[in-house]
């Protein structure tokens, strides 16, 4: 997921999902994006 995307956070957190790790995807045409890891716990 995409960092800054706080809906989808919410709800993947919500559900049980939980971050596990930061990282920078990157994008021939839009360069560098940070996102965010999610784990679902079960």
């Amino acid at each position: 997921m995409l960092a800054g995307n706080v809906p989808s956070e919410k709800l993947y957190v919500k559900n049980g999902f939980t971050v596990v790790q930061a990282l920078t995807l990157h994008y021939d045409d839009i360069g560098d994006q940070d996102a965010k890891v999610l784990e679902y716990c079960i």
